[in-house]
């Protein structure tokens, strides 16, 4: 049996590919017990040793991601403790390189290289043409260990590769991944929360309007979470003052306030040499007026409403005309009046002529003939 070795540090799976051996089968079922399903990158090494662009090969064809890529000191720390420590070169290629003068780790496209990192007098870019880099793991040299060192690209050294966890279902596909010791992480996007981004924001349940109702919510993520939108209505006789529509935002608010539904109200109107005595202070829908002169008659109804249309109900009278009474409704812009007898009253094929014309509406003379 033909067995390559597995390590498991706190940065999740770590193997070391060397020379196949003969293994005990005690031995395999031990280390392979250790795999576990360990969250975060996962790290392997190969004892063979090859130059830069040969190792960055073989990492591609053992399926992992790239070379490995080292973001902060505590995963350069991390590394330095579970790879096999060497007492001399060849060390470890690591996935950093120069790249148009900048050094540029390969497969992040990160430029993390600070001054710390580096050896002693490194990188000291010996005949110009050391533009790869390596890393020593040499616990007898406590200079060295742990530290960085530009070196010729043709170079033989051991190859270091990493494996990202991070998919394209990590998060869900509501938040970018990034890769931790141990673990990963989601930063999620507006509008979610939670592990993974599993969570949508919600808001509460608006509230309805007095003398009114929510006619709809909807939205991708639920009736009341992120980008649902709520829309209001008001009942009839009432008009509805604000936005007719708010919308669930990323913080949880609804992004209005919700509207009000105001009661609608007609035009007031005076009667000159009469009385206007109606049921409301306010002269809102359902609203009543009694009309009453104060001498003489009345032309206009004894009665008016405010409809729901914030308008006043159809003014009708009785004149006399052509020796009989006839019933008419006064045209739009009505003003009722108190008139006196005296008031003259012809017909043409317009319909009844009635003066003076001031007595019955504001915007036309003319009335037309009732059914």
């Amino acid at each position: 049996m033909f067995f390559y070795g597995q390590i498991l540090g706190i940065h999740g799976h770590f193997y070391k590919h060397s020379e196949p051996v003969t293994m005990m089968w005690t031995l395999i079922i031990t280390i392979l017990s250790m795999s576990g399903s360990g969250m975060g990158w996962t790290y392997q090494y190969s004892n063979k040793t090859m130059n830069w662009t040969e190792a960055r090969e073989w990492c591609w064809t053992n399926n992992y991601t790239d070379m490995v890529a080292i973001q902060n000191n505590q995963e350069n720390d991390y590394l330095v403790s579970i790879l096999l420590d060497r007492t001399k070169a060849p060390y470890y290629w690591i996935g950093i390189r120069k790249i148009n003068g900048s050094w540029t780790w390969i497969g992040t496209n990160g430029t993390w290289a600070p001054n710390e990192s580096w050896a002693p007098n490194e990188p000291n870019d010996k005949l110009n043409d050391e533009f790869c880099v390596e890393i020593y793991v040499n616990k007898a040299n406590k200079d060295n260990h742990g530290k960085w060192n530009d070196d010729k690209c043709s170079k033989e050294k051991h190859p270091v590769c990493y494996k990202e966890q991070c998919n394209k279902t990590s998060c869900n596909g509501r938040g970018r991944c990034l890769e931790t010791i141990n673990n990963f992480t989601c930063v999620c996007e507006s509008g979610f929360e939670g592990n993974r981004c599993k969570t949508v924001v919600t808001c509460g349940e608006p509230i309805p309007p007095h003398h009114g109702r929510i006619m709809n919510c909807s939205g991708p993520h639920g009736k009341t979470s992120f980008n649902s939108s709520c829309t209001f209505r008001c009942l009839e006789g009432f008009n509805l003052s604000g936005s007719p529509e708010v919308r669930c935002n990323s913080s949880g608010l609804w992004d209005a306030k919700e509207p009000i539904c105001a009661a609608l109200e007609c035009k007031p109107f005076f009667v000159p040499d009469g009385v206007v005595n109606c049921s409301g202070a306010n002269l809102t829908v359902n609203t009543t007026c009694q009309l009453s002169c104060v001498a003489g008659i009345l032309l206009a109804s004894p009665e008016v409403s405010c409809t729901v249309n914030g308008v006043w109900t159809e003014v009708w009278t009785e004149v006399w005309a052509d020796d009989i009474w006839r019933r008419v409704r006064v045209l739009s812009g009505w003003r009722p009046v108190c008139a006196s007898n005296n008031i003259s009253i012809s017909t043409s094929h317009y319909g009844l002529y009635i003066e003076p014309s001031y007595d019955f509406c504001l915007a036309t003379p003319w009335v037309s003939q009732g059914k």
